[in-house]
């Protein structure tokens, strides 16, 4: 059990009517910085990233009240993963890129009405504060219609995110409130041990225990929780880890989906999806106490990021940071090496860093950067290698990836819009992964 960082307290940021929700049509042509749109179903605008708030303390979650009133959310899913709250792109692939977090909100009545929007946002996990990113003020919701207002919102590092939406409404009084606190693992290999860390936190004012449980939608995906009880003080938390087997007879596009909730509060929980792939030749990772968390292919990890995320200019500093996992009960040390590559297969990689003797606290996860000099303007493959001094087993983890920007804001990303080009012989550098990347219309 450890403390809430500091850097997780943010205070509210405060509420700024927006031109999207002023008057009674939507606010046609480019929005101007720390505006947001709400634009009836069909539409939307671009808009400029809203900086990251600072940290406040406030309750995990608002329970949803009875609403008699007819202007609601529109709902699909439990409050606490409700699939109508959209994200793009998901999860946060760069840093300093903006997230789009749209919500659809319906009127089916024939009388116009107006309401707030409040968009928060918060880490992973069960019982964590919220940090308003943008307060929608005097929304206009037309008369049997649904709309889909929107807000940016710029991540302070790649990764899963739980983001929820208020709305109340200023004629009525009444408040309607959804997340979506889901996360995705994408090709899970036949066989595959799965394991997705879960912070777990107390949000109450004295020493509480809080009871987790586990339910799933295939019973052949074994699924367990490391803890099925913790016991946390005020404004604590702990790291419970929920492991996923993956069935050796497992079909392909299988998806497996895993609810984690508390006994605390039935609105609060999480949703993991499980897809399996179709690469059931590759073996399993094995099951490694410290480690880079993977997020799909081996080649094209997310958990592997750059800072600023485009190389513009030869000579320039760039960042290459990576999250390290330690999911034991013990501090371990590892050795970090960096290395960079032209973008591509079999390309020869160079070291650009290492790090020596990286002490990674039990049940926590950190992240580990070098500063590598660009030679040439260009696309770069990155390679992590995470050597265990305790264990002496190493871990390769690659970000081989390519990022397609649009002129306009992509939605949704399915797996129709990712491909890779793989190799059978190489190994080093076996594939390019390929990204669309959502941007905002210029």
């Amino acid at each position: 059990t450890h403390h809430r960082p500091a850097s997780r307290r943010m205070a509210r940021a405060p509420a700024t009517p927006t031109g999207g929700g002023g008057g009674d049509t939507p606010a046609p042509g480019k929005p101007t910085d720390g505006t947001s749109t709400a634009t009836p179903t069909g539409g939307g605008g671009g808009d400029t990233p809203t900086p990251v708030p600072s940290i406040t303390n406030t309750p995990t979650l608002v329970p949803t009240i009875g609403i008699p009133e007819p202007i609601v959310l529109v709902e699909d899913g439990p409050p606490y993963a409700d699939l109508n709250i959209n994200v793009s792109p998901y999860p946060v692939i760069y840093v300093g890129q903006p997230t789009r977090i749209e919500a659809q909100v319906q009127n089916p009545t024939a009388v116009n009405e107006r309401v707030r929007l409040e968009f928060s946002v918060a880490g992973f996990g069960i019982g964590q504060d919220f940090t308003v990113i943008e307060t929608l003020e005097h929304v206009l919701v037309p008369a049997n219609q649904t709309i889909q207002p929107f807000v940016f919102w710029t991540a302070p590092r790649p990764g899963h995110y739980c983001f929820r939406v208020r709305l109340i409404s200023e004629t009525h009084g009444y408040e309607h409130v959804r997340q979506r606190n889901t996360q995705t693992v994408e090709y899970a290999r036949l066989g595959e041990h799965v394991q997705v860390p879960v912070l777990v936190c107390n949000p109450f004012d004295t020493e509480h225990t809080i009871g987790l449980s586990v339910q799933s939608n295939e019973p052949a995906f074994a699924a367990t929780l490391d803890q099925n009880e913790v016991t946390l003080a005020p404004d604590s938390c702990t790291t419970v880890n929920l492991a996923i087997d993956v069935p050796e007879d497992a079909k392909p596009d299988t998806q497996a989906v895993f609810h984690v909730q508390p006994n605390t509060n039935t609105d609060d929980g999480v949703l993991v999806t499980v897809n399996v792939g179709t690469d059931s030749d590759e073996s399993p990772q094995p099951d490694w106490p410290v480690h880079i968390p993977d997020t799909s292919f081996d080649y094209a990890n997310l958990n592997i990021w750059l800072d600023p995320p485009v190389i513009q200019q030869a000579h320039e500093p760039i960042n290459v940071s990576a999250l390290v996992q330690n999911t034991s009960n013990e501090d371990e040390v590892v050795v970090l090496r960096f290395y960079a590559a032209p973008l591509g297969i079999a390309q020869e990689a160079v070291l650009i860093g290492q790090l020596d003797d990286v002490l990674v606290p039990a049940n926590q996860t950190i992240s580990q950067t070098v500063t590598w000099i660009v030679p040439d303007i260009g696309r770069y493959g990155f390679r992590v290698e995470l050597i265990s001094q305790t264990h002496g087993y190493e871990q390769v983890q690659q970000r081989n990836i390519e990022s397609i920007a649009y002129t306009a804001l992509v939605r949704q990303c399915s797996k129709r819009s990712r491909f890779a080009i793989r190799s059978t012989t190489y190994t080093p550098w076996p594939c390019i992964y390929c990204q669309p990347v959502a941007i905002p219309r210029r």
